[in-house]
């Protein structure tokens, strides 16, 4: 028994300091500098650049005899050295011990308590999520604490969404955080992620499926609050890139391209409905070839945008099987085939047969 309490008198007497030496270089000094102010202003970014800047070179330099303490210390009682960490209070000293002398298993452990300051859960699933990128066995733990983030501060959770978006790992794991979050949480989630990221086959692979994932009890409550604002924010930014002619040579796709159609149709659940959507799109089109332009690249690029929606529409409509009979909509459709054949010299080779697929969606 003593010798057990030697070892946590041990750890309660290390002192853990940070300085740069005299041959440091500017930059060096500019990340230590960022990290005393991050500390004082209990900032994590200014924390996080350190930390970075530290990962990407030579890492911490780690203690033999920490290490042999830190390990005697989990050994004896988990729990205990959990609560030493969390004592700490401040983002650079959990790093500190959870970068360099704690194990996924150990982190795995610790995310599964209950612990005050989610800064420690969300640094544990940062080096978790570091260390795993290709390997599937502490997923559960990563999702754990990252429940826990979104669940105790909503300002974490958005970090954590928009600083790990472009993560396969998380994205792999992303169902199954969402199905057990509140509206708020959903809400920041729904309106932090790129809507328009540029595409890349793996990404776009997962993404494509991961709202299919969730549990089917959850789904109704996730989407709700998702599709709608995932619904109106694209619309938006579809409206923006028009106004500010962004450039644009073909239809706008992205990873997150299928969850934008299935909020598309989530928002627009009838068929009536659809026809209606689908013949005010075309008709913005029709408007926006019959304005001035100050170049030929900027009427190309509204023509896309436009077309992207319906594009879109169409996925909808023969997702849903539609088969509109109205004759106000056929009318539409018409006015669509000539204005395809129009611009048809607009679509690329590569692209002809998505072209193709929007003009036969009216049969």
């Amino acid at each position: 028994m003593g010798n057990d309490e030697a070892t946590w008198e041990a750890l309660k007497s290390l002192k853990i300091d940070v300085h740069v030496g005299d041959r440091a270089g500017r930059a060096d000094r500019v990340f230590f500098e960022h990290l005393q102010e991050g500390l004082r202003r209990n900032d994590l970014d200014k924390i996080y650049e350190f930390i970075s800047a530290v990962e990407r070179g030579c890492g911490i330099d780690v203690n033999s005899q920490i290490c042999q303490l830190i390990q005697k210390a989990y050994s004896l009682d988990g729990r205990r050295l959990c609560a030493f960490i969390v004592g700490k209070r401040n983002l650079y000293e959990y790093w500190y011990y959870l970068s360099g002398y704690c194990n996924c298993e150990m982190l795995s452990y610790f995310v599964k308590l209950d612990v005050e300051d989610p800064v420690f859960y969300f640094e544990c699933a940062r080096l978790l999520l570091k260390r795993t990128q290709k390997n599937s066995e502490y997923e559960e733990a990563i999702a754990i604490a990252v429940r826990k983030v979104a669940e105790n501060d909503l300002n974490l959770w958005k970090r954590w969404v928009t600083v790990h978006e472009n993560n396969i790992c998380w994205l792999k794991i992303l169902d199954r955080v969402l199905g057990d979050l509140d509206q708020e949480a959903l809400r920041i989630y729904a309106t932090s992620i790129t809507l328009d990221m540029p595409m890349e086959r793996e990404k776009s692979e997962i993404l494509s499926q991961f709202y299919q994932k969730i549990p089917v009890e959850k789904q109704e409550h996730v989407f709700r609050t998702v599709c709608n604002i995932v619904y109106e924010r694209w619309t938006n930014l579809i409206e923006q890139k028009k106004r500010e002619r962004k450039f644009q040579n073909k239809i706008l796709l992205s990873p997150y391209t299928n969850f934008v159609v299935y909020s598309m149709r989530y928002v627009i659940s009838k068929e009536a409905d659809w026809e209606s959507f689908l013949t005010n799109a075309i008709h913005v089109l029709e408007q926006d070839m019959n304005d001035w332009y100050a170049s030929f690249s900027d009427m190309k690029s509204v023509f896309f945008y436009d077309m992207t929606q319906i594009y879109y529409l169409r996925l909808i409509g023969e997702s849903e099987k539609y088969v509109p009979e109205n004759k106000e909509f056929h009318t539409e459709w018409m006015k669509l085939g000539y204005i395809l054949q129009r611009y048809e010299d607009f679509w690329d080779a590569e692209d002809v047969s998505i072209r193709n697929k929007i003009q036969s969606g009216g049969a």
